[in-house]
């Protein structure tokens, strides 16, 4: 029996799509954004096992961030895990997650498929929310600013031109401040 012509690219296209281009998360049994809060909660408590257990469970995103060139915020997240040291964890994961998110701009902002550009700021705009909560107060502002951009960035994915790429250079720097601390008092 032979199949459909159409389903050999149907496929394809799956598997060019935003799906493979999120790479290691979709490989996961628990996407980041659900991980995230609850890694917080477990550095807070000190249950250094189960954050064991969760470092396993991202290895794989904690290996792609680190390759992405974007610094080793896997690295230094299991670093602090096995160091035991919960305050640390926090800053790590926050780093981690930025990361990721930018990780998820730049492939979004080399996509051509405009649904494929959405669901990739989606995805990205989901990991934010859930690291914005353990943003220090004084980067509240910065936290708005990013989120409005989002929004932005979300509404340019469907419209050819340059301005998605422009707004993913601001966004990308944005987030470049977070990680760097940008807005936090010296």
């Amino acid at each position: 029996m032979r199949a459909a012509p159409w389903l050999g690219w149907a496929i394809l296209l799956c598997a060019t799509g935003p799906a493979a281009a999120q790479g290691a998360r979709q490989a996961l049994r628990i996407a980041p954004a659900k991980l995230y809060p609850e890694i917080v909660r477990m550095a807070e408590q000190s249950e250094w096992a189960k954050l064991d257990r969760a470092t396993e469970i991202l290895a794989p995103l904690l290996t792609e961030i680190d390759a992405a060139g974007l610094g080793t915020p896997g690295q230094l997240l299991r670093a602090q895990v096995m160091a035991r040291n919960g305050p640390a964890v926090i800053q790590a994961l926050e780093q981690l997650a930025v990361a990721g998110v930018a990780d998820l701009i730049r492939q979004a902002r080399s996509e051509a498929d405009a649904a494929a550009r959405r669901e990739l700021v989606r995805a990205g705009f989901s990991e934010f929310l859930t690291v914005r909560p353990i943003l220090p107060s004084t980067q509240f502002r910065l936290g708005q600013e990013i989120e409005l951009e989002f929004r932005t960035l979300h509404a340019l994915a469907g419209i050819p031109g340059d301005q998605f790429a422009t707004r993913t250079s601001h966004l990308l720097a944005l987030l470049q401040r977070v990680s760097s601390g940008g807005d936090r008092p010296r």
